[in-house]
Formats: structure tokens, C-alpha cells, sequence
């Protein structure tokens, strides 16, 4: 988390997900972070919580895996399930911006996540 493309800047707060796809037609991205974060100075973190912390708990059950070492856990994000209900192009960009349409959908799918199986498990597959 400490890389500097992951900070929006030291008073705005941290950026979780970087999702950057591009084409020879188009560019289409996704900063999933923190944003409305206050601080004192340009140096400092912000002393509260941010008005949009744009935090998500995601679920994924391994308990009941037939797999018996960890290495044979694989977690798997279906991008297709994130973006469901975007046209991916440069208009439908989202930096996390509670007022943009494309950010509202993109915050949508991630609130069904445990419904619609963004996460799952699967066993790598062995060449």
C-alpha cells in the first residue's frame, strides 16, 4: 500500500485497486481507494476516517476445500462479474467518485460480490 501510484496524494487517501485495460480503440480504468479524506497539511495523513473509505469485506469459504495444501488454494476474481453493466471506454472510467454513474455500478457489483461470486476458489491446473 505504499507505493505512490497507490495514493491519490498524502491529504486524499489510498487508492486498494489499480484496473487499467487498454485497446487499440480505447482506455478504460478502475481506482478503487478512499476518497473526501481530510488532513492538516500536505504531509500528513488524514486523523479521520475519509467521508467515502469505499471499503468491501469479501467471503470466500475455504473450510470445506477438498484441497489440502495451500498451494493448491487458488482465489480467482472474475473481472467480468465487476464490470457487469459497463461498456468498458474511456467515458465509463471511475476514480471513485461517489457522484460518476460508472463508479455508482462498479460499487453496485462489488456489494453483490458474495452473491454473484466475484471471488471464488479454484484448484490450479497443473501443465
Amino acid at each position: 500500500m505504499n507505493l505512490p501510484t497507490m495514493f491519490w496524494g498524502w491529504q486524499k487517501g489510498h487508492k486498494f485497486l489499480r484496473l487499467e485495460l487498454v485497446n487499440e480503440q480505447d482506455t478504460w480504468l478502475y481506482h478503487l481507494g478512499s476518497v473526501g479524506c481530510k488532513a492538516a497539511s500536505p504531509l500528513r495523513a488524514p486523523s479521520a476516517p475519509c467521508l467515502y473509505d469505499n471499503k468491501f469485506t469479501f467471503e470466500v469459504d475455504l473450510t470445506h476445500s477438498k484441497y489440502n495444501t495451500k498451494e493448491d488454494k487458488v482465489i480467482v476474481f472474475d473481472v467480468e462479474k465487476l464490470v457487469s453493466g459497463l461498456t468498458l471506454d474511456g467515458v465509463s472510467s471511475c476514480q471513485s467518485s461517489p457522484k460518476n454513474e460508472s463508479c455508482q455500478q462498479l460499487v453496485n457489483n462489488l456489494q453483490r460480490s458474495n452473491k454473484n461470486g466475484l471471488f471464488k476458489q479454484r484448484k490450479e491446473q497443473s501443465n
